[in-house]
């Protein structure tokens, strides 16, 4: 009889809330009953590892601790919340979300963190233009790279059109990302430099096709009509070549101009010549 009221005053002194839970049964009971009341109870979340704070404060006890071995409850977002993202944006949900609303406050900060930050227009575009799903809520990876998302913008535009004038398929090296429309001054015009008198802002002055089809690089391919104009002296009469820059510049008022070649032509410079002329101009 002894040993079973000793076995009985043992199973009675154990808490069922797991042999680690030392905590004083009055911060939680009452003398009334055993039942928890929160209003009476002194125990505050706030001395564990997880205290809480937004919407964790006003849940039940019950919907994180399962059993009464309160220390099995565990502390990480998936394990009380299903992943509706479907392992598309990893497990965390303190990466996105707070416990005061699963509502993203900002999602561009957010982007920061991966590998295309969301900049100019693209800072106010809404997450499902990119990120297509069923859900709308499966983020999957997508490309980051122009072309990943514009291919259709760059097929279908014809003025001028991409595809046939072999355009790079970097958006970004003619269009800027701070404009709400296509829109353009950035264009790598190395291969023919747009400076001084070249530096036109219609591209149609030039390109006179719709389609902004490659044209010529030679001075007479533009410049016809002003060297058949030119009367003083008359360029056409005179024989004068059509290679515009063997004596212009590229100076929007066709000067300064350097005429040198006179060998051959009207009058022959001999070294005589020269001293009694002048240098040619």
């Amino acid at each position: 009889m002894i040993w079973l009221v000793v076995i009985t005053q043992q199973m009675l002194a154990q808490s069922p809330h797991g042999k680690n839970f030392a905590i004083d049964c009055a911060t939680c009971h009452h003398p009334e009953n055993w039942s928890y009341q929160q209003n009476k109870a002194t125990f505050s979340h706030d001395s564990t590892a997880f205290p809480l704070v937004g919407q964790h404060k006003d849940l039940d006890c019950r919907s994180c601790h399962q059993t009464l071995a309160f220390d099995q409850a565990q502390s990480n977002c998936v394990s009380c919340h299903s992943d509706i993202h479907q392992q598309t944006v990893g497990n965390d949900c303190a990466r996105c979300h707070t416990p005061q609303s699963w509502i993203v406050e900002d999602v561009t900060q957010m982007h920061e963190n991966v590998a295309f930050p969301l900049m100019g227009v693209h800072a106010n575009i809404n997450c499902n233009d990119c990120h297509q799903s069923e859900t709308n809520v499966r983020f999957s990876p997508t490309g980051v790279t122009c072309i990943d998302c514009h291919r259709a913008d760059y097929v279908n535009t014809k003025k001028p059109d991409h595809v046939k004038n072999n355009f790079s398929n970097d958006c970004a090296m003619c269009h800027g990302l701070n404009g709400s429309a296509w829109s353009t001054e950035i264009i790598d015009h190395s291969f023919f430099p747009l400076e001084q008198g070249h530096k036109i802002d219609d591209c149609k002055a030039c390109h006179l096709a719709e389609d902004y089809s490659i044209i010529s690089a030679e001075c007479i391919s533009c410049h016809q009509n002003d060297f058949n104009g030119t009367q003083n002296p008359n360029h056409a009469m005179s024989g004068f070549s059509n290679n515009c820059i063997e004596c212009h510049t590229i100076s929007p008022s066709w000067k300064p101009v350097t005429f040198t070649d006179h060998d051959g032509r009207f009058f022959l410079f001999t070294q005589a010549n020269t001293k009694a002329y002048g240098p040619t101009v």
